[in-house]
């Protein structure tokens, strides 16, 4: 007895609905949706992005295990392209759209680290006066029972 199948060996379709979730400093989030069609279980997708501005060209590859990565280690202020596809033991998917998104400015200033985020500069003018304001209210209240007291 023969036995025939006119299944499809199909590897995943491409992710969807593919964004920018955050962009801070030189770190960007990327978000997406598995593919509708998996023909599998999903192992890994992987995200490739150039630098817009590179005059090489340089293609960059990550893994990513989830729906979600945080790319860390971008330049300020520069271009980015992202795309996605997913792998599963039947092979790669085609990749997702393209998206684009620009890292922001590395801010300037004596309150900023050298790697452009905040320092505890900050933190001391707020610590500074919130002992300020607590100051005055004890000479208030100092004040206020020595007046009654009269």
């Amino acid at each position: 007895m023969l036995c025939s199948t006119n299944k499809k060996v199909m590897v995943p379709g491409r992710p969807e609905n593919v964004r920018v979730t955050k962009v801070e400093g030189n770190k960007v989030t990327l978000g997406w949706k598995a593919p509708q069609y998996n023909g599998t279980s999903i192992e890994h997708y992987e995200i490739q992005y150039v630098n817009e501005s590179d005059p090489d060209g340089r293609l960059y590859s990550l893994k990513a295990e989830d729906l979600e990565i945080e790319i860390n280690d971008l330049e300020y202020d520069t271009q980015y392209t992202f795309k996605v596809r997913a792998n599963t033991s039947l092979g790669w998917g085609q990749f997702s759209t393209k998206v684009s998104v620009r890292t922001v400015q590395k801010a300037e200033g004596p309150l900023n680290g050298a790697d452009g985020s905040v320092s505890n500069g900050e933190t001391g003018i707020i610590a500074g006066s919130a002992v300020a304001v607590l100051l005055l209210l004890v000479m208030l209240a100092v004040m206020i029972a020595i007046f009654l007291r009269r």
